[in-house]
């Protein structure tokens, strides 16, 4: 395997240069300098180094030493309610890294990384199919085939490293926590980001769970271009957060995930990018010849793939989609028909039928006899589309570094004393890798004792498409370092139209 990635352990290869600062593959070369590498976010206080390269797991972990030999066992297609373990192995004496495998490039690199970060760990690949294309119209649905060829190119990366792979399913979880909360929204003429809830129930929630139980993990590793970060690693700030990878920065989907689900997970990608002028995993993973190298990155719904959106919701929504009118925002006139509001979010452009202008969806509601409107502005900058709130439920918002809601009195863990009535100045997103935007935050208590508020955002600047369901993620440090967590839009404040203000160009930079 030493061919696989020839720049390893040379000090000046460029993956010693990138992985240098993590903690495992740092210890595995140079034993002895843990307290120098950045510590692993709420892990507990026994050291991940130590729990991986002490003597009780392995003698000498910084000697470099042949492949392991490694066998591939049997492939199992197993459900989350199956209690038996994919790997009996009472008395280990090495410890176990899950690496989750989706097929795609970026975690085929992962398992790569955690093949090779140390001599003596053992690697075994977990594969995830999640949605039962069976349920589908075979007349609209390519799914199966995609499903399982996603399962065949994580199996063809298993083999090249020859590592074993198992594959799970979490089909009812995700449509219980995922897919059903998705349409329930959509039947409510809202849309919210699938991709939150994948991440906070699936990836960190049902998979790492089945990782660390069923499968005796160790520690599960991921290919989430995130980073990691623990308050005790400096006395500037008394936080705990995401990292972002600021050119594929995947924090905003981490930011419903509790800080208590990060412990014993690597993010090893959080110092690499796709695209930049040093070498790139792609450019790293066609080097180490994985069988994944050239493969395009996926889209579309978390777990379900890029289809027809539109004709693919409809066969789950209670209802089919109502028909309804186009109305130009400033006029009031009808400028066209949509068959479902549903298909349209604010921001994005409304393609009208024979409409004179390009328009851009700016809000959804009712106009006389039709309860199924989308209005529609002329100008991707039109102040319909423009507002400086929104509102989160604070139940519904949540701090990576909480605990319980009983502890939201202290705040011991959030980096500033959020305190009724006293705003704090922070960074917020409201759309992926959107630039942070300055903001202050308020809380509010709410008179009811069985809800503790809400908390206001107010922006320095205009932001554009604001949307309720979507999510807000805030931000720490003056870069916005450090992701303190996220939760759904509740709502958003007055357009500027609606203040009859105007927008322009120089208001927004």
């Amino acid at each position: 395997m030493a061919s696989l990635i020839p720049s390893v352990p040379k000090a000046k290869g460029i993956l010693f240069q990138q992985l240098h600062f993590h903690p495992l593959y740092s210890h595995c070369l140079r034993r002895g300098h843990a307290t120098a590498v950045v510590a692993h976010p709420l892990l507990p206080k026994t050291n991940l180094i130590t729990a991986l390269c002490n003597q009780e797991y392995h003698d000498s972990c910084n000697t470099i030493r042949g492949p392991l030999s490694r066998t591939t066992s049997s492939i199992r297609y197993v459900s989350s309610a199956d209690s038996s373990k994919p790997s009996s192995t009472p008395q280990r004496t090495r410890p176990r890294i899950v690496v989750a495998m989706s097929g795609g490039v970026d975690s085929s690199y992962t398992t790569i990384i955690m093949y090779k970060i140390c001599d003596g760990i053992e690697v075994i690949g977990l594969h995830m199919s999640n949605w039962n294309a069976l349920d589908e119209d075979p007349d609209i649905s390519n799914a199966t085939n995609t499903r399982e060829k996603e399962y065949t190119d994580a199996q063809s990366v298993a083999q090249h490293l020859s590592i074993p792979l198992h594959r799970v399913s979490f089909a009812s979880e995700y449509w219980i926590q995922v897919f059903e909360p998705f349409v329930e929204s959509l039947a409510e003429l809202t849309m919210p980001n699938p991709d939150y809830g994948c991440n906070t129930f699936i990836k960190f929630g049902a998979m790492k769970k089945y990782a660390m139980g069923q499968m005796n993990a160790d520690f599960v590793a991921t290919g989430h271009y995130a980073q990691l970060w623990h308050r005790g690693y400096t006395g500037d700030n008394d936080s705990s957060g995401v990292f972002p990878d600021r050119s594929k920065d995947q924090s905003y989907f981490l930011s419903g995930v509790k800080g208590e689900a990060f412990r014993n997970v690597i993010f090893p990608l959080g110092h690499l990018a796709k695209s930049q002028t040093q070498q790139t995993v792609r450019d790293i993973a066609h080097q180490a010849a994985i069988p994944t190298a050239s493969k395009r990155d996926s889209m579309g719904i978390c777990f379900i793939g890029k289809r027809n959106f539109g004709q693919f919701v409809s066969q789950y929504l209670p209802e089919p989609p109502a028909p309804g009118t186009f109305v130009d925002v400033d006029t009031g006139e009808i400028v066209g028909y949509h068959e479902g509001s549903m298909h349209y979010t604010i921001g994005q452009g409304a393609k009208i039928s024979g409409a004179s202008a390009r328009y851009f969806v700016c809000g959804k509601g009712s106009t006389g006899d039709d309860g199924n409107t989308v209005f529609v502005c002329n100008s991707t900058h039109h102040p319909s589309l423009y507002t400086d709130e929104l509102s989160v439920d604070f139940d519904a918002f949540n701090w990576i570094g909480l605990g319980e809601k009983s502890d939201t009195d202290s705040f011991g863990h959030v980096p500033y004393p959020l305190v009724e009535g006293r705003p704090i100045k922070l960074l917020a997103r409201t759309r992926h890798l959107q630039p942070l935007a300055q903001c202050t935050v308020s809380w509010q208590r709410s008179r009811d004792a069985n809800s503790l508020g809400k908390l206001t955002v107010q922006f320095e600047k205009p932001m554009r498409a604001i949307t309720p369901c979507q999510v807000v993620s805030l931000y720490a440090g003056s870069d916005g370092l450090i992701c303190l967590g996220g939760g759904p839009i509740k709502g958003r404040g007055s357009s500027y139209l609606e203040r009859g203000m105007d927008v322009s160009l120089s208001m927004l930079h």
